[in-house]
């Protein structure tokens, strides 16, 4: 069974190929970026956006794929569903440490639960029309609001300034 390879062994290929790729593309990035060429340059940076739009347009279109044919199976699926993109979104924002988002599916809708890391609790959600295109924009819409709220958290972290009263207690 030589010719058989382990979960292991094709997972750390997967994951070299992965490597090797993006340091190529960066290798690729900083030639573009720093020729002297601008035509040269301002075209690779085109077309690297282009790429970009395409792979995002792909995942969308596999989503909303997706979506589509749960509509005609059990409501509950479909939820589920839409809670697993809200998740797959979170991951790939920057969400600082000590912030837990949990996305969670309800009788009524798909929602957002957020704790901060002073543990004030933050929910929000929504409830599914069952048309993939509205409710996949209205789960970008759930991560935005939260981003939004960590932002604004993070503002007023900053901002913050400690109130001594006349009997030498904080606020």
């Amino acid at each position: 069974m030589s010719g058989v390879k382990s979960l292991e062994e094709l997972t750390k290929h997967g994951a070299e190929q992965a490597s090797k790729k993006a340091m190529g593309e960066e290798i690729e990035e900083l030639e573009a970026t720093g020729q002297e060429d601008e035509r040269k340059a301002s075209k690779w940076v085109k077309e690297k956006g282009e790429e970009n739009k395409k792979e995002l347009d792909k995942v969308q279109e596999d989503r909303l794929g997706v979506l589509d044919k749960q509509t005609s199976y059990k409501f509950e699926d479909y939820k589920r569903i839409l809670a697993k993109y809200i998740h797959q979104e979170l991951l790939s924002t920057d969400i600082p440490q000590g912030y837990l988002l949990r996305p969670f599916v309800t009788e009524e809708g798909v929602g957002l639960a957020m704790q901060t890391p002073d543990k004030r609790k933050f929910v929000r959600a929504f409830a599914p029309v069952n048309k993939p295109k509205f409710d996949m924009n209205a789960v970008e819409l759930l991560v935005i609001a939260a981003e939004n709220k960590i932002i604004a958290l993070e503002e007023e972290k900053k901002n913050a300034s400690v109130i001594i009263g006349p009997n030498g207690r904080t606020k």
